[in-house]
């Protein structure tokens, strides 16, 4: 990997997203480490857009964190929220909208739920928890509901820009 790459790891998949011809032109493959004797692609494709679909049908542009629970690996970009299912490479959205640049909206459903830079990724088993930037109010924490997608701001200020994780005993760790 270059000085620009980056690289992602968890439990269930490997991301590493390269540079093909300059900074615009990037492309992320996503590979299945589930069974190390038998890891191989999952996803993704040269274009560098966000694209659903199933193996290199599906696109991620500027991958920004991932976390996993059974076979699903969430996987953010600056605008949305991937689901990819590990077992089929099946991709889809789960909440935002690639072409939003807008501000941070709420909403009832993925589909109604809109992010401008989401730093990192975190879920409890219920929720997925998302560090995000929002312009005018700073570092935003907000809770999706995984069957839904429905979000919840739960707090806000400077220093909620980054990494999240959550703590065995359900505390949310900024």
């Amino acid at each position: 990997l270059g000085r620009n790459d980056r690289l992602f790891i968890d439990s269930i998949s490997i991301s590493f997203q390269y540079l093909v011809g300059g900074p615009t032109s990037e492309k992320t493959t996503l590979l299945d480490l589930s069974t190390p004797a038998a890891a191989g692609f999952l996803a993704g494709n040269p274009t560098g857009h966000d694209s659903d679909g199933t193996g290199s049908g599906a696109g991620f542009s500027q991958i920004t964190s991932m976390a996993s629970l059974g076979p699903w690996t969430y996987v953010s970009t600056l605008y949305t929220i991937k689901k990819l299912n590990a077992e089929t490479g099946e991709v889809t959205t789960f909440a935002g909208d690639s072409a939003w640049a807008g501000s941070c909206v709420e909403g009832v459903s993925g589909a109604d739920v809109r992010f401008v830079q989401i730093f990192d990724l975190a879920t409890d088993g219920r929720y997925l928890y998302v560090s995000e930037d929002c312009p005018g109010t700073a570092g935003h924490i907000r809770r999706l509901d995984l069957a839904t997608g429905a979000s919840t701001t739960l707090a806000t200020g400077s220093y909620l820009r980054g990494d999240i994780e959550i703590a065995p005993n359900g505390d949310i760790l900024v």
